[in-house]
């Protein structure tokens, strides 16, 4: 778990039963102020039978922000699942509709040790943008984030190269 925690702002370490359930909870509420989406990453059972073995492996956030038409996204992967390509996969599959929905920009905010996170937001054809000093406070302590981002100009651009299922 602190694998996962340790470059995400909202999963707390340790994690409690209770504190899940109280985040499931508030899901509900936070999509239906139109301010942010969760999109569970879940990974399909090898078993013909039965749907209810396909597995979370993984999450992506978005933080809507209408009045400017963009869009903050992150994301957080199990460790057994990282290098096998998924948080590629799935946010080729959402970008694209981002897009489609008419936001101008999508962005996100990487620790500034991250640097896995960092190359999968530089494949996808966002653009190292700048560094923001103590920019994140997490356990105790000030850090730095770098900032990336990607334009719809600039992922028109990149779309056949980057983004190939999308077209």
């Amino acid at each position: 778990m602190y694998s996962v925690a340790r470059f995400t702002l909202g999963i707390p370490l340790p994690y409690t039963q209770r504190e899940a359930r109280d985040w499931i909870a508030s899901l509900a509420a936070r999509e239906a102020n139109g301010r942010e989406l969760m999109l569970a990453i879940i990974r399909p059972s090898t078993s013909q039978r039965s749907k209810s073995q396909d597995e979370l492996i993984g999450g992506i956030s978005l933080s809507i922000e209408r009045e400017h038409k963009r869009i903050e996204v992150g994301y957080w992967l199990g460790e057994t699942y990282r290098g096998k390509g998924y948080i590629q996969e799935a946010l080729r599959a959402v970008i694209p509709a981002l897009f489609s929905a008419n936001y101008w920009r999508v962005y996100g905010l990487c620790f500034s040790d991250n640097v896995i996170s960092q190359q999968v937001l530089l494949k996808l054809g966002f653009a190292r943008e700048g560094i923001l000093r103590g920019h994140i406070y997490k356990w105790d302590q000030a850090c730095d984030a770098v900032s990336f981002g990607l334009t719809q100009r600039r992922f028109a651009q990149l779309r056949r190269r980057c983004y190939p299922e999308a077209i």
